[in-house]
């Protein structure tokens, strides 16, 4: 077949597409795989409409064929992505978007913006809660215009402008935490604990510090706005003493 011919396939294959007739997408698409297997838009409306028609697993095999074959398409990976993250494969997922991201070059800020807030949501459901709210921050940097990420940020952001917490009662307990760990951190010159062991300790600490000296007045919180009780945690001087004079050695 003809440029011609594979422009007007290609034409009708994407407008089953947009129409949601995605049975007939399907269809189309894997005729077409066929006749023009240098193609990469060909499995990738096949993908689409096979997700799109709930037959995820499908649409994940298909797109990860692909992906060998046309290695260098960012849509795949981004695709195969999706498929990955509706399967619950979460780390696959963030993997193929990492590799859309580096592939998409010039792609529009609005698609780049996009694999950004992708990446969030799957650091998000594996508990990296800092690292999900970066990427979609990065995704408004990108595109000022994202609605999903502004919904995002507004969804899982608490008060003090961090992560929400599995529960909400856990928001100030994890923001007394943030202002302790930077306090520590910032006596042993680092942005980041060494160690396990390390964490365990200067976190005991701070629990400590929240059990005897903060939580016995939670009730007048009520009453506080986040900046006031921010201004509470920070007046507290924790003892890091033995933590410091250890990683000093």
């Amino acid at each position: 077949m003809s440029s011609h011919d594979n422009s007007k396939a290609k034409e009708e294959a994407l407008s089953s597409l947009k129409t949601g007739k995605f049975k007939v997408a399907a269809v189309r698409a894997r005729a077409l795989s066929g006749q023009f297997q240098d193609d990469f838009e060909y499995p990738l409306f096949l993908g689409i409409a096979l997700m799109k028609l709930q037959n995820h697993e499908a649409a994940k095999n298909v797109l990860r064929h692909a992906v060998e074959k046309f290695p260098g398409e960012w849509l795949l990976h981004d695709m195969l992505g999706g498929a990955h993250e509706i399967l619950g494969a979460w780390q696959r997922a963030e993997e193929e978007y990492r590799m859309a991201l580096d592939l998409a070059g010039e792609a529009p800020v609005d698609a780049i913006a996009g694999i950004h807030c992708s990446i969030g949501d799957t650091l998000w459901a594996r508990h990296n809660r800092e690292g999900a709210l970066a990427e979609w921050r990065k995704a408004l940097e990108i595109d000022p215009r994202c609605g999903v990420a502004k919904e995002c940020i507004k969804k899982f952001t608490n008060e003090y402008g961090e992560p929400k917490a599995l529960d909400a009662i856990f928001d100030d307990l994890h923001h007394f935490q943030n202002i302790q760990t930077k306090r520590y951190l910032n006596l042993v010159g680092r942005d980041e604990f060494d160690t396990k062991e390390e964490a365990e300790e200067v976190i005991g600490v701070i629990m400590r510090g929240w059990n005897e000296r903060v939580s016995p007045s939670s009730r007048k919180w009520d009453k506080m706005t986040a900046k006031e009780k921010t201004r509470l945690f920070e007046s507290i001087t924790l003892d890091f003493t033995e933590a410091v004079r250890r990683r000093k050695k």
